[in-house]
């Protein structure tokens, strides 16, 4: 049982592969579901769990060219995972995004070479599934857009709580609309603290300079 076929190559003259897994037999990707669950729920790896290995071999391409990898199937109740390898053993994509679901996906740049395409066997009853490999130009270029001059920075401000002698390792977040928030750690065990910087246009308070910091306990 395993694939069909085992191996495969895509290339400019041949951009599109198709392969069937999890089949006791051929013909076609109906034959003979199979069923397996991985032997680690918490961190499923191929020296765990059933894995299935296609050997897909990338050719002459153009510059700038991806190769779109998935792999599909029936139940969505079932979960496949998706694992690509470089000749060096290398693990350089990966989905597995879970159930409910029917597919997994990756993109990779167009570099000639061999790479080992798995299917992990995470949950799955009497299913088999698809693989396919594509190869597509990729994204165009994009062309940066550069400002000289002009840019000024707002002085530094120094956050610390009021009873506190000093914060460590601070950490700072900024929401979607551009607010920040910075952290200290207090120690223990007085915990830590948390400013917050108004950074909505709209707002009245506004600090467009971060030089406000509003403390939150």
């Amino acid at each position: 049982m395993g694939q069909t076929p085992s191996f495969g190559s895509v290339d400019s003259s041949h951009p599109t592969l198709t392969w069937c897994g999890g089949t006791v037999s051929p013909p076609g990707c109906s034959a003979g579901p199979q069923t397996s669950v991985t032997g680690n729920l918490a961190a499923a790896t191929c020296g765990n769990s059933r894995c299935e290995s296609f050997s897909l071999t990338v050719g002459p391409a153009n510059s700038g060219d991806v190769v779109s990898i998935s792999i599909s199937w029936s139940d969505p109740l079932n979960d496949f995972d998706l694992h690509v390898f470089n000749a060096a053993g290398e693990e350089i994509a990966t989905s597995a995004t879970g159930a409910p679901g029917s597919s997994e996906h990756v993109t990779i740049p167009a570099v000639a070479g061999m790479y080992a395409v798995k299917a992990l066997f995470y949950t799955v009853a009497a299913d088999n599934y698809t693989g396919t490999a594509q190869l597509q130009a990729g994204p165009p270029p994009r062309t940066a857009s550069y400002v000289t001059g002009g840019i000024t920075f707002s002085p530094n401000v120094t956050v610390k709580a009021p009873v506190a002698s000093a914060d460590g390792e601070p950490s700072n977040r900024t929401d979607f609309q551009g607010n920040a928030y910075v952290s200290g750690i207090r120690g223990v065990p007085a915990g830590e603290d948390l400013w917050f910087f108004d950074m909505k246009a709209s707002s009245a308070p506004y600090d467009g300079e971060l030089c406000r910091p509003h403390a939150q306990g």
